[in-house]
C-alpha cells in the first residue's frame, strides 16, 4: 500500500524549527524567500549527501533570497545537530523537530509503514508549496539536477527576496 500525501501545489502551514542554542525559525517568516525544508536525519548517508549540496546552492544563491533548512528528526537529533554540521561544514541552518510533528507537517500518516528520508518541500515565495517528495521517495526528486532546476524556477518568479529572521526563545 502507498502511502497518500497532500497536493501540491498548496499553502504551506506554518512550522516552527527549533534550533541548537534554542531559538526558533517559523516558516511563516520566511514568506518572500524561496525554501527548501528538508527533514532529515543525521545519521542517513542521502541527507548527509543532501544537505552538502544545499549548502552549495545556498552559498551560490542566498542573496537571491534561497534558503534552505535542515530539519533533523531522527533519535537523538539534537544532540547530533552540532556535529552533524561541523562535519559537513553546512552554513545554512539546520534544526530539529519530533517525529509526530514532522509527519504531521508532511501530511503523513503516523501509520504509513514506510516513509524514507531526505523528505524535500519547496516553498516559492508566495509561501506556496511547490513540490514534495512522496512519502516512499523518488530518487529523480533527489538529484542535484532537480534542486538546481527547483531553485532556478522558484527564483526566477516574481517577488522580492525576504530577510531571514530567526525568533528569539
Amino acid at each position: 500500500m502507498l502511502a497518500a500525501q497532500p497536493p501540491v501545489p498548496r499553502k504551506a502551514e506554518d512550522f516552527r524549527v527549533t534550533l541548537p542554542d534554542g531559538r526558533y525559525q517559523d516558516i511563516a517568516a520566511l514568506k518572500g524567500n524561496v525554501v527548501a525544508l528538508c527533514f532529515i536525519y543525521t545519521t542517513c548517508p542521502h541527507c548527509q549527501g543532501m544537505s552538502v549540496l544545499m549548502n552549495q546552492l545556498y552559498k551560490e544563491h542566498s542573496k537571491e533570497g534561497f534558503l534552505p533548512i535542515d530539519v533533523a528528526w531522527n533519535d537523538g537529533a539534537k544532540e547530533a545537530i552540532a556535529a552533524f554540521v561541523q562535519r559537513f561544514d553546512l552554513y545554512m541552518p539546520v534544526g530539529y523537530s519530533d517525529r509526530s510533528t514532522v509527519l504531521g507537517y508532511l501530511g503523513i500518516s503516523l501509520m504509513d509503514q514506510r516513509v524514507v528520508v531526505p523528505q524535500i518541500l519547496w516553498i516559492d515565495r508566495k509561501g506556496m508549496i511547490r513540490s514534495q517528495t512522496p512519502p516512499t521517495g523518488d530518487l529523480s526528486m533527489l538529484s542535484e539536477q532537480y534542486f538546481r532546476k527547483m531553485a532556478a524556477t522558484l527564483l526566477a518568479e516574481p517577488g522580492p527576496a525576504a530577510p531571514h529572521r530567526i525568533t528569539k526563545r
